[in-house]
Order: C-alpha cells, then sequence, then structure tokens
C-alpha cells in the first residue's frame, strides 16, 4: 500500500488531465512556409491570416523553407516524424510540387493556403488543395483581359520557378496575340535581370507580362527606366501588391496593371484566403481528428473547391496610382 494514497490520487489525476488535453488539442497540424528568403514578405502575411483562424487549442507546428524545395523536403519529414500526417502548406509551388508525391504515397492530406499549379492536384493524387484560385486560372483570365485592351504582342520575364512556369504555360496557351519572347532568371541574381533589361530594349512589344512578385524586389522596373527601357504597359499578378514592392520600384510602379482576386473583405488577399483555407482545413480536421481520408471527403463536400482541388472564385484588375494600390475602375482624386 502506498504511503500517501492522496499523493498517488492526484499524480493519477494529473496524468488524466494531460490525456483529456491532447486529446481535445487534437492531431498535430505541421505547416510549412517561407519566413526565409526572398518570399518572406509574402510568408509573414499568409502567417497572419492562419494565426487569426486556427484557435489556440490546435496543436500547430510551424516549420521554414524559405521556398526552397530541399528544405520542404526536410521540414516535411521533420513534421512527420513529430506525428504530422496534416499539413498547411507549403506554400510556395516548387516546395509543393516535391512533397506531393509523397503525400500521395503515404496517404496523407494537405491544404497549401496560397496558391499553386493545377499539376499538383495530379501529382498529389488528388489530396493537396490549395484555397486561391489556380495560377493557371489567373493567366488565362489575364490574357483574356489584356487582349480585350488592346494588347497584342507580349514579352514575359519571370523567375524560374514552378509557379511562374505554370503562368507562362497557361498564358502562352489562351493569349490569343503574339508572346514575343519569354525571358526568365534562375534564383535572385540581379546580374541575370540587368541583362535580361537590355534584352528589353531591342525588342517590339505592347506590353510586358511579371507573373510573380521576384522580378519586382529586385527592382526590374527602376533598372529599365534608367536605360531608357521602360516597357509601354506591365501587367502581373496579385502577389505584385506588396508593399515592399512600391518601397523597391517606387514611382516606377505607377499604372502597373494585375489581376486580384475578388475577396469580401479589406485584408490583403494572400492573409484573407490563409485563413479562409486553414478554417475550412480545420473544420474537416475537427471532424475527423487524424483520419485523413475522413478530412479529404470533408472538404470535398464543402462544395467551395473546382475539380482540381482549388478555391473557386474570380479576379478584378487593380493598379497602383499615386502611390497607391487602387481598382482598376477607381476614377483618379479629383475627376468627376
Amino acid at each position: 500500500m502506498p504511503k500517501n494514497p492522496f499523493a498517488l490520487l492526484l499524480a493519477l489525476l494529473g496524468v488524466l488531465l494531460i490525456l483529456e488535453t491532447a486529446e481535445a488539442d487534437g492531431p498535430t497540424v505541421g505547416m510549412i512556409l517561407p519566413l526565409t528568403g526572398p518570399a518572406a514578405p509574402f510568408g509573414a502575411i499568409v502567417k497572419r491570416g492562419v494565426d487569426r483562424a486556427v484557435s489556440p487549442a490546435h496543436r500547430l507546428t510551424v516549420e521554414d523553407d524559405a521556398c526552397d524545395p530541399a528544405k520542404a523536403i526536410s521540414a516535411f519529414h521533420s513534421l512527420r516524424q513529430r506525428g504530422s500526417r496534416l499539413f498547411l502548406g507549403p506554400c510556395c509551388t516548387t516546395s509543393m510540387t516535391a512533397i506531393a508525391p509523397i503525400i500521395k504515397k503515404e496517404g496523407l492530406l494537405a491544404m497549401n493556403v496560397c496558391t499553386g499549379s493545377e499539376r499538383v492536384w495530379g501529382l498529389s493524387g488528388q489530396r493537396i488543395f490549395h484555397s486561391q484560385m489556380s495560377a493557371e486560372e489567373e493567366s488565362r483570365q489575364n490574357a483574356e483581359m489584356m487582349w480585350t485592351r488592346g494588347i497584342r504582342s507580349v514579352v514575359l520575364l519571370y523567375a524560374e520557378q514552378e509557379y511562374a512556369l505554370a503562368h507562362e504555360r497557361a498564358f502562352r496557351d489562351a493569349f490569343k496575340g503574339a508572346v514575343v519572347q519569354s525571358l526568365s532568371f534562375s534564383g535572385s541574381a540581379a546580374g541575370q535581370v540587368k541583362s535580361l533589361i537590355l534584352k528589353l530594349k531591342s525588342l517590339k512589344f505592347d506590353a510586358l507580362y511579371i507573373p510573380i512578385m521576384e522580378p519586382f524586389l529586385l527592382g526590374v522596373l527602376t533598372q529599365a527606366a534608367k536605360i531608357g527601357a521602360k516597357p509601354p504597359n506591365v501587367f502581373s499578378v496579385f502577389s505584385f501588391e506588396l508593399p515592399e514592392v512600391l518601397a523597391m520600384e517606387g514611382i516606377n510602379a505607377e499604372g502597373v496593371i494585375y489581376s486580384y482576386p475578388d475577396i469580401p473583405s479589406d485584408q490583403p488577399a494572400a492573409e484573407y484566403f490563409a485563413g479562409t483555407g486553414a478554417q475550412l482545413f480545420m473544420d474537416a480536421v475537427n471532424k475527423c481528428t487524424d483520419d485523413t481520408d475522413c478530412a479529404l471527403q470533408e472538404t470535398i463536400k464543402s462544395n467551395r473547391f473546382d475539380t482540381k482541388g482549388f478555391l473557386k472564385g474570380k479576379f478584378i484588375w487593380k493598379t497602383v496610382r499615386g502611390g497607391k494600390f487602387v481598382n482598376l475602375s477607381a476614377r483618379p482624386q479629383g475627376e468627376n
């Protein structure tokens, strides 16, 4: 017989409380985001959206991949070793493409709280959802919009990433005019960007299409203006809307037209969609705990996603006017 039965009782109650708390917390959900590197500003906005949507009671473990596929795989395995079968992210398409086959093979489930390429749906065995519209759909709609605005010839400029390549392929297929040339660079090599700007000076085209934010963060428009190679028109995608872009490009960002999701919120779109995707995912997890097949079916039953696993929605267009991001249709200040 224990010397202190009361102490033993307290210890047993403590163990039961710990077990009850662990059960209430639910399964560990792993999240992979770019918290360092060139995409860190975007990753910070996404994380803010997730943090607002996910209850503190849920066990959310975060890893940084810096938009690097090798780091993403390392982060993924680290989270798996800690018991994660459910994932938010990775945010970057290159990272998501790297882990998609593992998601498929192990029967796991993920919600990319950013956007990405439609090919990820097949690579993952239809087990990775995206909380935004696809890169391909955005460029298809941009191609149509540019044609209606009288654009007949386009040069594309982008960093060589799967996300940008998805944009490039979709735009080429959808644009009724001529794609004069695709100019691309690897990593964040500013020197490569300068050589591409020199090529711009020798080309004739109606518009420059930049379907990824990295060139702006390297000051591509500012550099072009300095050598007299400023494009006649510039178009981009919704990740263009970052304060860091305006800080880097300044007056040279004026007049850039870019697609933007039509959302019922004043939040940055990346934050809004991160919160929406995280909430939909956690709703499924709350019903199914770590049963990934159950959570998969619950996510489909929400009827919020298209046949390729992307959140349903539509785009509007915005521009920079007076150093501010505004709707393209909005009248300039002082105009009746």
